[in-house]
């Protein structure tokens, strides 16, 4: 930013109802200033080790029925219980980060049973430093050092983080450290240029109708991007209603061919419900933008029909958008296997990770990319 205002392209919040636009737009949400954020960082285990605490060098929490024993020491002293409850907060005893299980962390540390009785470890910090560690983890920064696109990329991760800020409240954290959110590393996979690029858009989301969008992106759309509702639930949103052309060449998944083997096929089908034999596979319908979003399944014993995302997930593929399927069979008719042609990594709605690196390359600026892909989005600092 420069002289502490917004980045060239965006906007700020409105102040007030007064600020009401003649649209009927409602005016930007408010939102405290760099919110603090919870992120789920362990779950399903017995135990965990945490270092560097206020409480002590050492604790170990263990879980024992429906409550939580602690245990704390320092380095060549036993361990000896000294707390038992529901869940324990850590805070950082120095300048050195917390760890959990030998992994460091900004921010404050939670380990306790969750209103659901599992027991999960929970990392709390500000949104800031959260993007610090998504988005090199997201749009790797040594591979492609183009800072427009990760700044892109650091604007589509906080909207995407302030989209989960109380979704998950009954479970205890508002999202996950993997790809059921976005990819959170610590502090150990923060870079310099990555740093820049959240440091330059602080607070800056990208929004729709004064609200933050749902900002969607992957790895590689394959020369067009999806419509929101083809393959996702919850009707059509404007901003991502697909068919953005898109030059994302240069990735290596931007085509592809994929062998399956009908074994393979089969023990997954025989997973849901539907065993036997494979003897024939059907894409059925496709999307506007040519994504398979029907495909039948037929075996000597069932038929089973999938949709959408159901339809990558069976057949473990880079993406819905399948160009050409080529079943081999064997003399009685049944597939041996399938080569199947396809285009892009990811669902391909929103912004493509790919396309706004070479757009990157070309000179255009993170403001742009992010319209490109979004459609008739606004940029605007909300804190």
């Amino acid at each position: 930013m420069a002289c502490g205002g917004p980045p060239k392209g965006v906007s700020t919040p409105p102040q007030s109802d007064s600020d009401l636009r003649a649209d009927g737009e409602a005016p930007q949400p408010s939102i405290a200033s760099d919110p603090l954020l919870r992120v789920l960082i362990k779950e399903n285990f017995d135990s965990v080790e945490v270092r560097n605490s206020t409480r002590a060098p050492i604790a170990q929490v263990l879980r024992s029925g429906d409550r939580l024993r602690m245990l704390t020491g320092a380095e060549d002293h036993p361990l000896q219980e000294t707390e038992s409850g529901s869940g324990f907060r850590f805070e950082s005893a120095s300048q050195e980060f917390l760890q959990l299980d030998g992994r460091s962390y900004r921010g404050a540390l939670e380990v306790f049973i969750n209103p659901v009785g599992a027991l999960v470890a929970v990392n709390e910090l500000t949104l800031e430093d959260y993007l610090l560690a998504v988005v090199p983890l997201e749009l790797g920064p040594a591979m492609f050092p183009y800072l427009e696109s990760l700044k892109a990329q650091a604007v589509a991760a906080r909207t995407f983080a302030l989209a989960g800020i109380g979704q998950r409240a009954r479970y205890g954290f508002d999202v996950y450290s993997d790809t059921r959110s976005q990819v959170y590393g610590g502090p150990a996979a923060e870079h310099p240029l990555s740093t820049q690029a959240v440091s330059e858009t602080r607070a800056v989301a990208a929004t729709w109708r004064g609200q933050p969008i749902v900002a969607l992106y992957s790895s590689t759309c394959g020369g067009t991007t999806e419509a929101f509702d083809t393959l996702f639930s919850g009707g059509p949103l404007e901003y991502l209603n697909g068919g953005v052309e898109c030059s994302d060449r240069s990735s290596r998944h931007h085509s592809w061919v994929q062998p399956i083997s009908a074994t393979a096929i089969e023990a997954r089908l025989t997973a849901l419900g539907a065993p036997g034999r494979l003897r024939d596979l059907q894409l059925e319908r496709r999307s506007p933008n040519g994504r398979a979003v029907r495909m039948r399944f037929e075996t000597n014993r069932s038929t089973l029909t999938l949709l959408n995302g159901d339809i990558r997930d069976l057949l473990e593929l880079r993406s819905n958008w399948i160009t050409d399927l080529q079943p081999r069979r064997d003399p009685d008719g049944y597939v041996l296997d399938v080569r199947v042609v396809g285009r892009g990594f990811g669902h391909g709605v929103g912004l493509c990770q790919m396309g706004a690196v070479e757009q990157a390359r070309d000179g255009r600026p993170f403001d742009q990319i992010l319209k490109h892909y979004y459609n008739g989005i606004e940029l605007t600092a909300l804190y």
